[in-house]
């Protein structure tokens, strides 16, 4: 059975269902965590690419069910490689890919 967490037991129990997809991050993470984030990654730059516009991070992390941290650590990967372009909106960190 996977961990979870109180803020994943509160919302599994208001709405039946768990907010992120704990067995991925919990139970798939290998010892390797370069290869983890890297996947991560291409999932975030796949979701930007599809919405086409800036998303905020935790609208990332809520569309692609996985942890906000897990997010903002592929986007790390993802502006060190220049593929993405950060900025502050008022309280949110906004993400969009760069333009080619």
């Amino acid at each position: 059975m996977p961990l979870e967490s109180p803020y994943e037991t509160a919302i599994s129990n208001e709405f039946h269902a768990p907010l992120f997809n704990s067995d991925y991050v919990i139970h798939n993470v290998t010892s390797d965590k370069h290869a983890h984030i890297g996947h991560v990654a291409g999932l975030v730059y796949h979701r930007l690419e599809k919405e086409g516009g800036p998303k905020s991070t935790l609208d990332l992390a809520y569309e692609i069910r996985l942890w906000p941290w897990d997010v903002l650590l592929a986007l790390g990967w993802l502006l060190r490689e220049g593929k993405v372009r950060l900025w502050r909106d008022k309280a949110a960190l906004m993400a969009e890919l760069k333009k080619r």
